[in-house]
């Protein structure tokens, strides 16, 4: 079955990069396309789709507020972010908004392509560049302080590493090498940091970051 994909973007060379992506992948399909936010909320309820490639910015509205719409209408899709705004407010706001991934316009298609892959999949997936901005983000609230009732979420300075490390896109034996670890402790610290936060992803990471107050939007 093919991965049904709407997009909404208000440039129409973004729109026709998307739709050549889709055309060349056979595993993609194009549903519909809409240059505004306005647009996309109106095609929705005739044309379902599994993936939608959202931009932030429209002359009519937000692309945070569309995907918070969309997932209002239907709670299985899921919402990717292709876009050129990587400030931290922004990128935060889109996580808490329940948006399985968030790709900068500077990366490829073939990256677009990855993440699409990812997302179907039921995974999240985020440019380097936005997990980079997500993970500072994160450690520098955390050395902020927090309450007492967090103090059992605190990660050891080793965990803090092997965050930043799995964050910058590194595999396990690349940070293996850079902490003079095994791959296998790599994967131990990982577990323990998801255990000690009761999470199963970057994504996860960042909205619980969000809902405890550790990151201010």
């Amino acid at each position: 079955m093919k991965i049904r994909i709407a997009t909404a973007d208000d440039h129409a060379i973004v729109r026709d990069g998307i739709r050549a992506m889709c055309l060349a992948e056979p595993a993609f399909e194009i549903v519909f396309e809409s240059p505004s936010v306005d647009g996309f909320l109106k095609l929705i309820e005739k044309n379902p789709f599994d993936i939608a490639i959202v931009d932030i910015q429209f002359p009519d509205g937000s692309g945070i507020d569309l995907a918070a719409k969309i997932l209002e209408k239907n709670p299985a899709a899921e919402i990717l972010v292709f876009s050129g705004l990587m400030d931290e407010e922004t990128i935060l706001k889109a996580v808490s908004a329940g948006v399985s991934g968030y790709v900068s316009k500077d990366a490829s298609l073939a990256e677009l392509r990855n993440a699409v892959m990812a997302v179907a999949s039921g995974e999240q997936f985020f440019s380097m560049s936005v997990g980079q901005i997500l993970y500072k983000s994160y450690v520098r609230k955390q050395m902020q302080g927090s309450t007492e009732s967090k103090q059992n979420t605190i990660l050891s300075d080793r965990e803090t590493e092997v965050l930043k490390s799995f964050a910058e896109g590194l595999s396990y034996k690349e940070i293996a090498g850079k902490l003079f670890i095994s791959p296998r402790t790599v994967e131990t610290h990982k577990e323990n940091i998801m255990k000690k936060l009761e999470l199963h992803s970057l994504a996860d990471l960042i909205r619980y970051a969000i809902r405890e107050e550790i990151i201010s939007l």
